[in-house]
C-alpha cells in the first residue's frame, strides 16, 4: 500500500531514510538525517512512527 500524503512530503524534498531492522515494535532507520528525538515519521504504507533515540546515522 502507497500513501498519497508520503509521496507529497518526498515530492517536497523532506528527509528519507531506509529500514535497516525490524524488531517487534522497534523500527531501526538509516539516513534519516537531520531529525530529533520525538519527531514523527511517516512511513511509505502511511503508518506513523516517534523517533526514540537519535544514534549517529541511525534512528530508532
Amino acid at each position: 500500500m502507497f500513501d498519497q500524503k508520503f509521496q507529497s512530503l518526498i515530492d517536497q524534498g523532506m528527509p528519507t531514510g531506509k529500514v535497516a531492522a525490524v524488531n517487534e515494535f522497534i523500527i531501526t532507520v538509516t539516513g534519516l538525517a537531520p531529525i530529533g528525538s520525538n519527531a514523527l515519521v511517516l512511513f511509505e504504507n502511511g503508518s506513523q512512527g516517534l523517533v526514540r533515540e537519535v544514534l549517529g546515522n541511525q534512528v530508532v
